[in-house]
């Protein structure tokens, strides 16, 4: 119960005429007549009249604008209203309340919870066949509230998700995205004898902050690459990839459906190390323990990575543009090896980038002693 009822109980609940023994006798006939919903009729009784006893502490707060500079309500017939609840179907007879200084009319119960005019539904009922609509169809999920005082329909269900305030998941990406991350991991939702997979993808900024892009369950990649391409491209202009990196396990079906939305394609490092054996031990039929020893190395390198240590604390520019050359001189090497692979072996995917060209050495070149600059 709210706090603030809690609080009026407290303090005026001598002011209503009965006695401890009534108070159990009620209890205990509404729980014999009704059960559960019983309880709930004779809670929400309490509730009213203290609503309506102490309008002026539990409801003028709560209005957008006061009914006038003078309040003075006095209870004006009543009314009854029916919502569907977990619990059955809840009949309530609820007052209204008119101010006798501006003739206005209110209902404090609805003011109080914030109900909707024509609400049939509690919001639990809601998120109930919601739950039970994720993993199976409207028809099945009308089953499961029989034992309860309430007619679900097929039509009703829906008509009670459509509206409902659920928004399905924003794809429109708002932030310029250095890496783009996909997966997917199995689960088996009803037996043993189905299995489905659940694919998350993000995105992370330039300051390596995580952008939550979207899950699926039932879509294949190709499916939701189309989703975020579409939610992401204007028509008057030439689709551009929304990120820079697309990084994944390696899965080729992943990277053949997301390529498009990256410029360069990275494999995560930490698969690298843990699928060599694979590769290696059962496609390329190397020997076992040559693919334990080169595991190891990788795993070395995967986790005690090589840092660059100045020699001074402050690095000077010359040192900094050193360090940068030698990395541009290592991925210039890496991408004549591929090249080389690529016209021997039948590539399946494009060639994946471990990290993007540093393009910007070439603002420093002037700044850079002669033995240093690049050869034309």
């Amino acid at each position: 119960m709210n706090k603030d009822i809690n609080l009026v109980v407290k303090c005026f609940i001598k002011e209503f005429v009965f006695s401890f023994d009534e108070v159990i006798l009620e209890i205990k006939q509404a729980v014999e007549n009704d059960g559960a919903r019983g309880i709930a009729h004779l809670v929400f009784a309490w509730i009213e009249a203290l609503l309506c006893k102490h309008y002026e502490i539990l409801i003028l707060p709560k209005l957008a604008v006061p009914c006038c500079d003078h309040s003075y309500w006095l209870i004006h017939g009543n009314y009854q209203r029916s919502i569907n609840t977990s619990i059955g179907k809840l009949k309530l007879n609820l007052h209204r309340m008119k101010c006798h200084n501006c003739q206005q009319t209110f209902l404090p119960f609805r003011i109080f919870f914030n109900l909707p005019k024509h609400q049939t539904h509690s919001y639990e009922l809601t998120k109930k066949c919601l739950e039970e609509l994720k993993d199976q169809s409207y028809r099945r999920s009308t089953t499961h509230f029989k034992n309860v005082d309430i007619q679900l329909t097929k039509s009703g269900l829906h008509r009670m998700v459509l509206g409902t305030d659920f928004i399905k998941q924003d794809l429109k990406i708002k932030d310029d995205l250095e890496v783009i991350a996909a997966d997917g991991t199995g689960y088996k939702p009803h037996s043993e004898l189905q299995k489905q997979e659940l694919k998350v993808v993000i995105g992370m900024t330039k300051d390596q902050r995580l952008v939550p892009i979207g899950c699926w369950i039932r879509s294949s990649w190709y499916q939701l690459a189309k989703e975020i391409k579409k939610a992401n491209h204007d028509k008057k202009i030439l689709f551009k990839p929304i990120a820079n990196i697309l990084l994944s396990d390696g899965d080729i079906h992943l990277i053949a459906a997301l390529r498009s939305l990256a410029y360069h394609e990275q494999r995560c490092i930490w698969h690298v190390a843990r699928d060599f054996k694979y590769v290696y031990r059962y496609q390329d039929k190397g020997d076992r323990e040559l693919e334990k020893e080169l595991t190891q190395k990788i795993w070395d390198l995967v986790l005690n990575p090589i840092k660059y240590k100045p020699e001074s604390s402050n690095p000077t520019l010359e040192e900094k543009l050193i360090l940068m050359r030698e990395v541009w001189l290592a991925e210039k090497e890496l991408a004549m090896l591929e090249e080389n692979l690529k016209e021997k072996t039948t590539p399946v995917h494009r060639p994946i980038y471990i990290t993007q060209e540093c393009s910007y050495l070439r603002t420093f070149e002037c700044y850079l002693p002669q033995e240093l600059k690049y050869q034309k």
